[in-house]
């Protein structure tokens, strides 16, 4: 079945911005380790592989270790203070092997791109052991005002400080 043109992806084209996941790969970028951990039988299915909801709970949970929302805002947009949240307006996932319950997972993160109301990430999921690739994904994210209810532009202060940590993609 073939998705209706509406429905198709606009901002996630193409092979992966940062190339095949692996933990050296990971350092070499300077991916920030967002999580580490194994993998509890609840986080994977019935043949206990992990879910492929997982990963996406991964992200959500280690996006604060990225952000260090509380303490950007204090130092570069105190009016922000308790107001700025996000959203995801795009995700693609890729998985290359399924971690068992018991397996070491790292979630290594960073931007990509970034403008004064979204950003681009990319996550990398490998194996801390031998840093083969777990799974990957790259979202697009919008800045809200969680009181305003409305996308909101970054005070330049703290959009300057989020754009000196672009990882570049290999050359």
């Amino acid at each position: 079945m073939t998705s209706p043109d509406y429905a198709m992806p606009r901002g996630l084209l193409g092979e992966p911005l940062l190339g095949t996941p692996t933990a050296e790969g990971a350092d070499a970028l300077g991916l920030v380790t967002t999580a580490l951990g194994a993998l509890n039988p609840s986080d994977c299915d019935v043949f206990g592989l992990m879910r492929t909801d997982h990963l996406l709970a991964r992200i959500s949970d280690a996006m604060p270790h990225l952000l260090n929302r509380a303490e950007l805002l204090k130092a570069h947009a105190p009016e922000l203070a308790g107001r700025l949240g996000g959203a995801t307006v795009e995700f693609r996932a890729r998985y290359y092997r399924w971690p068992s319950a018991g397996e070491r997972v790292a979630l290594r993160s960073g931007f990509t791109a970034m403008t004064g109301k979204t950003s681009r990430l990319a996550h990398w999921l490998t194996d801390p052991a031998g840093g083969a690739p777990w799974a990957e994904a790259e979202m697009i994210t919008v800045n809200l005002d969680l009181q305003a209810r409305k996308s909101v532009e970054l005070p330049p202060a703290l959009l300057e400080h989020f754009k000196a940590r672009i990882i570049a993609p290999p050359a």
